[in-house]
């Protein structure tokens, strides 16, 4: 490969040698006095000093298609011309031009030409190397506050998806723990299919605990939960919070990290083993993956570009077989009836879809089908109810990109319940007593049709 570098400032020539490998040539164009500072050039390169644009010598140049052509200068003039010169051949050379913020060059550019905006590359850089240093600074500090644990409880909330369960294995690979000293444990029960699939395929588990046993660890560490999720009852000491849900209410704990600019905690997790150098296995790369692209909806949700970047990287690393195994639809017979019980009861609400369960066994069922239900039609806004373990939980989707799903469901539920989310997923968690006891709501009819009400009264509020 041929390189012409066309420099009139020094600063950015050893930035020009750089993009030349050992077998290119380079030949500089100094338009400077010879007296000056001199650039040092490859072997098989060379170097000219010009006063004015050399018509003659840049013919001799023989500059073709397959060449590359860097200017660098403050000086928009003389080399704008250069610009049209090379640019109004009939196969132009590639040219890169770089600068920092002048004003003096066309905004139009040519398209064989880039314009690399230096400073705003430079502030890319220093930004990206921030975020790096400040991941490293999260996961050195999660080590000295889980440090001298004997037995360590990384817990996930009562039915943990796959972005808990790839957290909690994160987790394990920056501690350097195994199952034996750092337990990944839950309340409740993983009853997904695909994630029990996940954790049989990842040969990893999760323990069914008490919140009495959770006295038996030395450290708690919370991942993709936080402790209002479990109600006022929760009172055990938490040493760690690591989630990307947010949530309204305060609590103490040694190290918190709550993100909700990221699209899954997965992405965090992440950012602390790569800024720590932590090695990354296949197991937990294809546990990350799948964390992201589940709690992304496959990166068309609520994805920033952490998120993106966390997925280009975990992808060559994961067990794309595996992914396909576990992400493969798993529903259980006796699931069926709740997606015939959804299609039959739909309600359009302006344009939302609206379904209720009545008491469901199954948490995760509320969510599943708040995404089934932005299928239907032209709809944009997705709510699916039901009542579980003495609670009313509601699951909101909005695929529009004008409003806010966290901010219409904690405006409808946060002053009697925990709710709220992002801008495209929502959920919320009120007491069933409280409906009881403020409305004198008595059956499951009376309870959907209020829910149908305040749903229908938010949306005009807010549109």
């Amino acid at each position: 490969m041929r390189y012409f570098a066309f420099v009139d400032r020094a600063e950015h020539v050893s930035a020009i040698r750089s993009l030349a490998a050992k077998d290119d040539q380079l030949r500089i164009v100094w338009f400077r006095e010879r007296e000056e500072w001199m650039p040092d050039v490859p072997d098989g390169g060379g170097i000219d000093f010009w006063s004015h644009i050399d018509l003659d010598a840049l013919g001799s140049f023989d500059i073709t298609e397959d060449d590359r052509v860097i200017l660098s200068t403050g000086d928009a003039g003389p080399f704008a011309i250069l610009i049209e010169i090379l640019s109004s051949r009939s196969r132009p050379p590639a040219i890169l031009l770089l600068t920092e913020n002048s004003p003096g060059f066309p905004r139009h550019q040519q398209p064989n030409m880039v314009i690399l905006d230096l400073d705003r590359t430079a502030r890319q850089v220093m930004n990206r190397e921030w975020e790096v240093l400040e991941a490293r600074r999260k996961a050195l500090r999660l080590r000295e506050t889980l440090a001298g644990g004997r037995k360590i409880a990384i817990l996930t909330q009562n039915d943990p998806d796959p972005d808990a369960i790839a957290s909690g294995m994160a987790v394990q690979a920056l501690l350097g723990r195994t199952d034996e000293t750092a337990s990944l444990v839950t309340f409740g029960a993983v009853t997904r299919n695909e994630n029990l699939a996940m954790l049989s395929l990842l040969k990893t588990a999760i323990r069914t605990i008490t919140p009495i046993e959770l006295s038996a660890f030395d450290r708690v560490v919370m991942v993709d939960v936080q402790p209002p999720y479990f109600g006022d009852t929760f009172s055990h000491t938490v040493d760690a919070v690591i989630d990307h849900h947010p949530y309204p209410h305060s609590f103490a704990c040694s190290f918190y990290d709550v993100d909700p600019a990221c699209g899954a905690t997965s992405t965090m997790l992440y950012e602390y083993l790569v800024a720590s150098e932590t090695y990354i296995d296949e197991p937990v790369a294809t546990g990350l993956l799948y964390g992201i692209t589940t709690d992304t909806m496959n990166l068309s949700r609520d994805t920033t570009r952490r998120d993106f970047d966390a997925f280009t990287a975990l992808w060559p690393r994961a067990n794309i077989q595996l992914l396909s195994s576990m992400s493969r639809p798993r529903l259980k017979p006796d699931e069926l009836r709740y997606f015939v019980r959804a299609i039959k009861n739909r309600k359009i609400i302006r344009d939302m879809i609206f379904i209720w369960l009545d008491t469901v066994r199954q948490e995760d069922i509320i969510p599943r089908l708040a995404d089934f239900g932005t299928q239907f039609g032209e709809v944009t806004w997705s709510a699916v109810g039901g009542v579980y373990e003495g609670n009313v939980v509601i699951s909101l989707r909005y695929l529009g990109g004008e409003r806010d799903a966290g901010v219409l469901m904690k405006g409808l539920f946060g002053a009697i319940g925990s709710a709220g989310g992002h801008t495209s997923a929502a959920k919320g968690v009120i007491p069933l007593a409280y409906f009881r006891r403020e409305h004198g709501v008595r059956n499951m009819t009376q309870l959907r049709e209020l829910l149908q009400e305040w749903f229908a009264k938010g949306l005009a509020e807010e549109g």
